[in-house]
């Protein structure tokens, strides 16, 4: 009876596990970063995107880039979320206002490929 028992919960782990909707989505962002501080510090900027996966699990990272001379960017990516979409945001490295580098986050935004996420200008100085 245990044996039997065992084996119907393992078909029915199996069975959890491989009917379950795994997502595998991409996200397309395009932007202007702004330092009115020192427009310099909008070039070359260093900006990840990343899908938000909780408190428990680290995010991952679904794509990387720099902005260009004119601030502009355009970082694309996908991720993977086991029962749902990825939650997309962008996490960039700036230096802008002076003093030492930091990160801003922006929110979460879910449009997915083929549409885009543009997240217009991002000023730096008022984070």
């Amino acid at each position: 009876m245990r044996l039997r028992a065992f084996i119907l919960f393992t078909l029915m782990i199996i069975y959890t596990i491989t009917s379950s909707e795994g997502r595998t989505r991409c996200v397309k962002a395009i932007g202007k970063l702004i330092c009115k501080a020192n427009a310099t510090h909008a070039v070359d900027v260093e900006i990840e995107l990343f899908d938000d996966d909780g408190f428990l699990n680290p995010d991952d990272q679904m794509g990387w880039t720099t902005s260009n001379d004119d601030g502009t960017f355009h970082v694309e990516g996908c991720g993977y979320d086991f029962l749902s979409d990825p939650d997309p945001y962008l996490k960039i490295w700036h230096a802008c206002g002076g003093g030492s580098h930091r990160y801003y986050r922006t929110p979460i935004q879910m449009i997915f490929q083929p549409e885009v996420n543009n997240f217009g200008e991002i000023v730096l100085d008022q984070e």
